[in-house]
């Protein structure tokens, strides 16, 4: 199986430079503490293939789109979908064995910031995925078992990053979709939660242009950790995050935080909570 292909030269170090997110300043003596090795990880696989996808996000309400890349790293048995400058942050952390001060790991997160806010880890097997999210200081997982997409096999081709491609749609919990999968790379696999056709899903639309992700680079991965947080999470179902997450982003006057920790001002005031945030969601019930 040959998969190794490069749609833009020397991709990864320029990933995501036209994100929009509202920077953490620390300065002082914060800024001089050392950043917390994280724990509660679970290391559940090592990463063969990364795949790199463009991917569009559209607020319908707010009139205003974001974009950004994500990568998907396939191991032996899992894979993971998440933001690549959240893929560079931990590998660069790990990289310096965590050696870094708060003011140095903000400078750089602002620098980088993610656009796509979910880690979703796949167990291909068993069909269940991961998924952790924070909301603010509410760092949520929930787990996913019934992600089955019944998808119509179309005639209609297309070449996309040199592969070539065939059509399917499927509606899947409130939206409909339109992807294009290569059967020349025979993982059922995609991004975000989309699955179960011959072949990597490469390409995908929704029918309301809320949402796309396409592959624009493809490599080999030197077995990288692919990992995961399992400790420190507010686990949850499915339908308890998705009335969590649209409260979150839509009434956030009235959000009630399961960590309220109140953010503050330089003077030491409370900031007001902001009433509508980005909402772009891939899921409607």
């Amino acid at each position: 199986m040959k998969i190794l292909k490069y749609c833009f030269i020397g991709l990864l170090p320029l990933l995501a430079l036209r994100a929009v997110a509202q920077e953490i300043i620390i300065e002082g003596e914060t800024a001089r503490q050392k950043v917390i090795r994280p724990w509660g990880r679970d290391t559940v696989d090592r990463s063969r293939l990364k795949f790199i996808y463009e991917q569009t996000e559209a607020d319908t309400f707010l009139g205003f789109s974001q974009d950004g890349f994500c990568i998907l790293e396939v191991g032996e048995a899992f894979s993971k979908y998440h933001d690549c400058n959240s893929y560079r942050a931990d590998s660069l952390m790990r990289t310096r064995d965590w050696d870094f001060t708060l003011g140095e790991w903000y400078a750089f997160t602002n620098g980088h910031p993610s656009v796509f806010k979910p880690d979703i880890v796949c167990d291909m097997k068993k069909g269940k995925y991961t998924v952790n999210v924070s909301l603010l200081m509410d760092f949520c997982q929930y787990s996913d078992s019934t992600a089955r997409f019944a998808w119509t096999l179309l005639p209609d081709t297309m070449t996309i990053c040199g592969y070539a491609c065939r059509k399917a749609e499927a509606t899947f919990r409130g939206r409909q979709w339109t992807v294009w999968y290569a059967p020349g790379i025979p993982l059922g696999i995609g991004p975000w939660k989309l699955n179960g056709l011959p072949g990597l899903i490469v390409r995908a639309d929704d029918a309301d242009g809320t949402h796309h992700m396409e592959l624009v680079a493809a490599q080999k991965a030197d077995g990288e950790v692919m990992d995961y947080a399992v400790q420190g999470r507010i686990k949850m179902t499915r339908e308890r995050f998705l009335k969590k997450e649209r409260r979150f982003c839509t009434q956030g006057d009235t959000y009630v935080s399961d960590v309220p920790l109140p953010f503050r001002d330089g003077g030491g005031g409370e900031l007001p909570k902001a009433r509508r945030r980005f909402y772009a969601p891939y899921e409607l019930e």
